[in-house]
């Protein structure tokens, strides 16, 4: 069975220890068996879409956006069209789109959603 794969692409400005937080969650959750992973970070302005056009034409079978509300529409722009899917980790200031949506703010610490 090949390894389905993942591309994280992170923003930079998000600090050294969310960029800490966020690989030692990638090293203690994700299934090393299931899923070969790869992490890019954005160097300047709508990065985000070019890093993830080019994984999804690359073959890649999720894109995971971890950022603000910013770094989550680049990477949705390069994804557009394609078939690969999108993942969000919510590392914002604000993260709008993700409280919005009900994603988990703290998304490698176990604990329930809040209902509806």
């Amino acid at each position: 069975m090949s390894r389905k794969h993942i591309v994280f692409i992170i923003n930079p400005k998000s600090g050294v220890e969310r960029q800490k937080e966020i690989q030692e969650g990638i090293d203690s959750h994700l299934d090393k068996e299931k899923y070969s992973h790869e992490i890019q970070y954005t160097e300047f302005i709508k990065h985000g879409t070019k890093l993830a056009n080019d994984a999804a034409r690359a073959g890649a079978y999720a894109v995971a956006a971890v950022g603000g509300d910013g770094s989550v529409n680049d990477v949705v722009q390069g994804l557009l069209g394609t078939n690969t899917l999108l993942a969000i980790i919510p590392k914002g200031s604000g993260n709008g789109m993700a409280r919005t949506m009900r994603i988990p703010l703290r998304p490698f610490t176990l604990h329930p959603s809040p209902s509806p």
